[in-house]
């Protein structure tokens, strides 16, 4: 990831500007984690869901994901992954896999795990 892309991304998740939302890259003026990232990228990229709910925005015409073009300029790709510790998943208890994909990864501790901006912010920054 470019740094001076991720710091600006830190400083945008730690602002306060951002009122956070799930789901989606933005809705009714919410935005996921990775949509404050397309929004300090490229703020001119959102245009209105004419197919769907008008308090949708889409990126680049992406609803819950930044758009390739848009990962290639921050330096990330979208099978990107990151070392994590191993967490038990499913009812078995057994261990998940050594790493993770970053985006899936964010998307879930946004819309999921409950995660603030903040938490966030301190993942992106000691993982990327």
């Amino acid at each position: 990831m470019h740094q001076e892309i991720k710091a600006k991304w830190l400083e945008a998740l730690r602002s306060g500007r951002y009122e956070q939302g799930k789901n989606e890259l933005c809705f009714d003026n919410q935005f996921c984690c990775l949509g404050v990232l397309c929004d300090i990228v490229d703020p001119q990229g959102w245009a209105e869901d004419d197919r769907g709910d008008p308090r949708t925005r889409l990126h680049h015409e992406e609803r819950t994901v930044p758009s390739l073009e848009l990962l290639d300029i921050v330096g990330i790709s979208e099978d990107l992954t990151v070392p994590v510790e191993p967490e038990p998943v499913g009812d078995d208890g057994e261990p998940g896999l050594g790493y993770t994909f970053v985006l899936g990864r964010l998307a879930v501790m946004n819309d999921h795990r409950g995660k603030s901006f903040e938490e966030i912010a301190d993942w992106i920054e000691e993982k990327l």
